[in-house]
């Protein structure tokens, strides 16, 4: 186990958690190491890109843009490499900031097309 030395702290902050710590029944010690366990072994889930791009839009606004349709065979399509959400989320902004509000239609998949559900 490893041992750390905090130097400087506020006296404010030692006073929030020796109250801290009173009211979990432990030790200040124990719970400074509780609440370093906690923040430093916390991940933030990833922001599904369906809900990114829709607090994108709510926020700018929506925008048209030009996708192709559906029939045209993927060869005669110009190529592209496949974009990871974060790189998606990059270029809408730098869209939006470019160009102003966006306004995304997409169309439907042929027959077999689906009501798309309505999350809000």
């Amino acid at each position: 186990m490893a041992t750390l030395h905090i130097r400087n702290l506020k006296d404010s902050v030692k006073e929030s958690l020796r109250v801290r710590a009173a009211q979990n029944g432990r030790s200040m010690e124990a719970e400074a190491r509780a609440i370093l366990e906690e923040v430093a072994c916390r991940q933030e889930p990833e922001e599904h890109l369906y809900y990114r791009v829709r607090r994108l839009v709510e926020k700018y606004g929506p925008t048209d843009i030009d996708i192709p349709p559906r029939d045209i065979p993927p060869h005669d399509l110009p190529q592209r490499k496949s974009l990871t959400g974060a790189e998606f989320v990059a270029l809408m902004r730098a869209a939006v900031e470019k160009y102003g509000p966006l306004d995304i239609e997409i169309p439907p998949r042929g027959t077999s097309h689906r009501e798309i559900p309505d999350f809000s």
